[in-house]
């Protein structure tokens, strides 16, 4: 079994470039994140392009070789669900990081390429989401990348590929051999679906899974990272993989039975200090 670390794993306690509101300091950096990972005996990390852009490719090439870890894949962020005048300019960036993630020798790469905007009608937004990912798709392609989006559990993005059926409904759309699915198994906990069901489907157009875990908040609990679920009726907090509401036994006994032979990429998106979450994630 293959292991690796998303740096994204940490944000809650980075000195800057955090993706999460909070209220508190950081004390640690995506190097420090590196290193740490380095005393985890883990394959692997995947990287998240935000925090590394301004870093030369050789040093984090260097980084990561020196710490004994491969590249998983490399995600980015570029809002293309926005009019066609707008978003030609915006694969600029694209470019940017698919370049990037091909310097640092990854063979995917993970996108988050926007979601839903107040006044937008969900037609219109996936119109605009599938063509983002033709182009995209062709420009990982030749750059040798398979490009994958996830199922993932932000309220914006929900109506666009917030449940595994999404995944599988795009990937036959936009029909590209470059154009694959992370599952983000967990986040079938947030939008109510069945894991192994959901693995099962998605098993002819799997590149990566993300491994993490979600627990139930007390209607006492509040949590500046709380994830509401679908129906919003409740909400939800990232733990320690053993100890959320997802038995990841019985789902790790299904991929292996069905010959999965990617990574299994450790997620955690808590308030607990980071560092050992990931290690118990571990255990």
């Amino acid at each position: 079994m293959s292991i690796a670390i998303l740096d994204y794993s940490f944000d809650w306690i980075y000195t800057e470039r955090f993706l999460a509101p909070r209220s508190h300091p950081g004390n640690f950096t995506p190097v420090d994140a590196v290193k740490f990972c380095q005393t985890l005996g883990v394959n692997a990390m995947e990287l998240f392009h935000g925090y590394w852009v301004d870093t030369p490719v050789n040093e984090v090439r260097t980084l990561l070789a020196d710490a004994g870890l491969k590249l998983a894949a490399y995600s980015y962020w570029v809002d293309l669900v926005v009019p066609e005048d707008l978003r030609d300019g915006r694969f600029d960036e694209v470019r940017l990081a698919l370049d990037r993630a091909a310097a640092l020798g990854a063979n995917i790469v993970l996108a988050f390429l926007g979601g839903m905007k107040p006044g937008l009608s969900q037609e219109m937004a996936r119109g605009w989401f599938v063509d983002a990912l033709r182009t995209s798709a062709e420009l990982a392609g030749e750059r040798g990348l398979t490009l994958t989006i996830e199922n993932f559990d932000h309220p914006d993005y929900r109506e666009l590929h917030g449940r595994p059926a999404d995944l599988i409904a795009l990937c036959n759309e936009v029909g590209s051999p470059h154009f694959k699915a992370t599952y983000d198994v967990a986040n079938v906990v947030i939008s109510g679906d069945d894991p192994i069901e959901s693995l099962r489907l998605l098993a002819p157009y799997l590149a990566n899974v993300h491994v993490q875990n979600f627990r139930l908040l007390s209607a006492s609990e509040e949590k500046q990272r709380a994830v509401p679920a679908a129906d919003g009726r409740r909400q939800y907090i990232s733990t320690v993989v053993d100890k959320g509401d997802l038995d990841w036994g019985l789902v790790v006994a299904e991929m292996q039975r069905m010959g999965y032979a990617g990574y299994y990429a450790v997620e955690y998106q808590g308030e607990d200090d980071p560092r050992p979450a990931v290690r118990a994630s571990l255990e």
